[in-house]
């Protein structure tokens, strides 16, 4: 038989209960607004009938609180997670290209390369009245240099954006290892709270906080699982492991976590690639793979941004090992680039033997030999093999927009000089170059006239770095040739209407003029700058509806929660009730009909 005071037993409980229903409601209300909060709900069970010595046989003994659950659905989770990294890829590239549009851009806010082209040959054409006058050829030798100067300027613009990409990479691995450390010591203070058989709602909240973060640098796999306790394989331990992956590769595994380091190179894999750029490594030495086409998320557009070059690097075929018994060297024939104009190799790096070269000649075959610094072991096995310089990264980033610049310079300054060399100076003797580099040591003009059997002074080193106008001309304008002949006076100018002529209609660059430049590299960004942005459009779309049907599960709404917290209270109002006329009913009971 129950006791006599069970039903103040009960009522108690609907107390106890619905307290703790209001104080989830309260705790609901409070974090309407905090980021990565999910709505808590108490969940309610009728409390163990006991047997009572009566015809009814059992008797309810009030209602119990099993448990406070988080309300979040892994599906959405997993889904916000996958897209939040295609959006926050798109989202970086198209950041980063809106700045290379710009550092090429030419309208009325900002004088770019058709402003300045056409300025130069504005006074070609103006030294065609009096090619022997001296101020107009200082006017035509100072439009030039501006000419070469975009070129500076537009290359330490793009150099500033890899090193700018270059350190954000860096930060990003320093930020992953700190999320990944955070994620560690949550999952082991989580099982410390859940052994006890609670629930750690608000850390699991901030856990999955920091996977959103995370989802949005790299691509994330995140798996959960009950921990099994080996002697009793059916008891329920409360505990669960939790594991983390990039890429198939372990971040975090419980309490543990692995670190990924920014390791700089060592040599480039691009010839303008800024010096000490970062590969990521795991803290096992495996490399994380960038370039892999499934990687996503911020830290490969940075990659994408700082070495993407359209998958133009060099690559060939071996044709032979030749051993001279410290060093070997390599012949790789098929090249994929076969001009002077549009070789983007560095003057030394690693070839994709495992192998660094300390230096490379273009044969007369077409053929490219690379000295290596060190001996190939049994070379026979790599017959035929393919092997490149550099990473194939299939992205017009910076590398690409550096490499066509320095392929129209080189087209332009080779056509250029072979007609302004063709001709003689004031002075009846034969002219030299118009256009040239600067070694970046010494600070003297390179000697073009070797071809290309000597890299130091071919046109390979013309870049946009280095580009200018002869050092000689800006003092001795009187070298400028205008003519073939000098001896015929000014109205024999030859030469010069042959260079007014080259300005639109030889063929320099990717089968258009040197007036068709920008226009062809405009369309390059063009492209890809709308891609980019129509993927973040996209992406920006789907993350919406993902959000919503997120927040639709997990997120607080303050309607709902109003209207809970009353039904809460008045269940309580009504629990209270009922200990108030239980109190009545043991009042009478005990004074009124004890003996």
């Amino acid at each position: 038989m129950a006791s006599t005071f069970f039903g103040l037993t009960i009522a108690g409980s609907g107390l106890s209960t619905y307290q703790a229903s209001i104080n989830t409601t309260a705790n609901n209300i409070s974090n309407v607004k905090t980021k990565g909060y999910s709505r808590q709900e108490a969940l309610l069970n009728a409390a163990e009938a006991i047997r009572v010595n009566a015809k009814y046989g059992m008797s309810g003994s009030g209602v119990e609180t099993t448990a406070i659950n988080q309300i979040r659905d892994m599906y959405y989770d997993i889904k916000y997670w996958n897209n939040n990294t295609k959006l926050g890829e798109y989202q970086t590239k198209y950041e980063y290209m809106q700045q290379i549009e710009t550092a090429f851009k030419d309208d009325d806010t900002i004088k770019g390369f058709s402003s300045i082209f056409s300025d130069m040959y504005s006074a070609l054409e103006d030294l065609e009245t009096n090619p022997s006058d001296e101020s107009y050829r200082n006017q035509f030798i100072s439009y030039s240099a501006s000419f070469a100067n975009y070129f500076k300027e537009t290359y330490q613009t793009l150099i500033n954006m890899q090193e700018d990409c270059n350190m954000v990479i860096f930060a990003q691995v320093q930020k992953i290892n700190e999320i990944a450390e955070e994620i560690s010591l949550l999952n082991q203070q989580i099982n410390v709270v859940e052994l006890q058989s609670t629930k750690a709602n608000e850390l699991r909240d901030k856990r999955a906080l920091l996977i959103d973060q995370l989802s949005e640098i790299v691509p994330v796999e995140v798996e959960e699982s009950k921990a099994i306790n080996t002697k009793y394989p059916d008891m329920d331990t409360g505990a669960t492991n939790y594991t983390v992956k990039i890429n198939g590769h372990v971040l975090v595994s419980n309490e543990r976590f692995n670190k990924l380091e920014a390791v700089a190179r060592e040599y480039k894999n691009n010839l303008m690639d800024a010096d000490g750029l970062y590969d990521v490594y795991w803290d096992d030495s495996t490399s994380l793979n960038l370039a892999s086409p499934v990687m996503s998320g911020q830290l490969k557009a940075l990659y994408d941004v700082r070495d993407g070059n359209n998958k133009e690097n060099f690559s060939g075929d071996i044709k032979e090992i030749v051993d001279d018994g410290t060093i070997s060297k390599v012949t790789v024939s098929n090249p994929s680039m076969d001009s002077v104009e549009e070789l983007n190799l560095p003057p030394e790096g690693k070839i994709r033997l495992g192998n660094k070269y300390s230096e490379f000649a273009m044969n007369d075959d077409g053929t490219f030999t690379f000295t290596l610094n060190s001996k190939v072991e049994n070379p026979a096995k790599y017959d035929g093999q393919h092997v490149s310089v550099g990473e194939a990264v299939g992205f017009m980033g910076v590398p690409y927009y550096m490499a066509q610049m320095n392929e129209f310079i080189r087209g332009f300054a080779r056509n250029f000089n072979e007609v302004h060399s063709k001709g003689q100076d004031l002075n009846g003797d034969p002219a030299g170059n118009f256009f040239t580099g600067l070694h970046k040591v010494t600070g003297e003009d390179f000697n073009l006239d070797e071809g290309v059997s000597s890299w130091s002074d071919s046109y390979y080193s013309i870049t946009a770095e280095n580009f200018t106008v002869a050092t000689e001309l800006f003092e001795h304008p009187e070298l400028m040739s205008t003519s073939s002949d000098a001896s015929k006076g000014d109205e024999f100018k030859d030469i010069l209407l042959e260079l007014i002529q080259f300005e639109d209609q030889t063929k320099i660059y990717r089968g258009g003029t040197a007036k068709t430049f920008l226009e062809t590299v405009l369309s390059d960004i063009a492209i890809d700058t709308n891609k980019v942005k129509n993927f973040t459009s996209n992406y920006t779309n789907i993350s919406n509806v993902i959000t919503n049907q997120r927040m639709s599960i997990s997120g607080v709404d303050e309607d709902d929660e109003a209207l809970a917290l009353i039904q809460y209270q008045n269940a309580y109002n009504l629990s209270s009730r009922m200990v108030q006329c239980m109190s009545e009913i043991y009042k009478r009971l005990i004074l009124e009909t004890g003996v």
